[in-house]
Formats: structure tokens, sequence, C-alpha cells
């Protein structure tokens, strides 16, 4: 199983570090002992790469993987966050 997390350092209009000491969401994967990583999520290229090398090796040794993709909020998301 393949677990991504598109991180944009906010949840809905929080930024993270304002709620957890971890902001690195892919260090929180090796307490259920899963490999894990972070990527650039903006760069296209990056993104493919890196999930094709996590579903090989999830193909050819099983298990479960997560992968952090780092990316940036242009703009807000909610009548509470409008962006404006």
């Amino acid at each position: 199983m393949l677990f991504v997390c598109e991180n944009n350092r906010y949840q809905i209009g929080s930024e993270i570090r304002r709620h957890s000491a971890v902001t690195d969401i892919h260090r929180r994967a090796c307490a259920y002992a899963m490999p894990a990583e972070q990527a650039d999520g903006m760069d296209v290229l990056t993104v493919y790469a890196v999930t094709r090398r996590a579903l090989d090796a999830i193909c050819n040794e099983g298990g479960r993987r997560l992968i952090e993709f780092e990316t940036y909020r242009f703009r807000g998301h909610s009548m509470a966050d409008p962006g404006a």
C-alpha cells in the first residue's frame, strides 16, 4: 500500500508549526516501521520518479510506504480562509 501526503504546510487555516512538534510528516512513519521519504511535489518529474520507485519497491518487497510531497499553497481554500 502506498500512502501519499500532499503537504502544503496548512491544515485548513492553521500553519503546521502552530499545532505540531513534528512538521515533516514523513518522519512520523517510523512509528509504524514504514519506509518513508519526502520529495518536491511541485516538480512533476520528481513526483513521477519517486512514486515509481516506491511502487516498484512495494511490488517487489511487499509492505507499505509513505511519500510526503511538499507543495506550495497558492491561495486559501475555504470561506474562513479566502486568501484574498
